[in-house]
């Protein structure tokens, strides 16, 4: 389920925003629940370093608070501060740009 989260566009939103600089916007639906299913995947936060970079780099390149559910925001350099593999995976740096 990762996996394809993090490859594809699954509610196909890219064609909508054709701009690069509105990645984030197509991508908003997708970003919230693949923040969710993270963390039925521990081993991706602790030990995917690969995998989150290319997670950040797709869904969170610009946009570190992330709204789930109804009226939830997260933080994500807050968030994900425990897990080794997410703070490797490229937020840190791209946050303090």
């Amino acid at each position: 389920m990762v996996g394809r989260l993090r490859l594809d566009d699954i509610y196909m939103q890219i064609g909508h925003y054709p701009s690069p600089e509105h990645r984030s916007t197509a991508l908003a639906a997708q970003a919230s629940l693949i923040y969710v299913i993270l963390f039925f995947a521990p081993d991706v936060l602790h030990d995917g370093v690969s995998v989150m970079r290319e997670v950040v780099d797709k869904h969170f390149i610009d946009n570190w608070v992330v709204a789930y559910g109804c009226g939830h925001l997260a933080d994500l350099t807050r968030v994900w501060e425990p897990y080794e593999a997410a703070r490797r995976g490229g937020y840190g740096e791209q946050a303090l740009d």
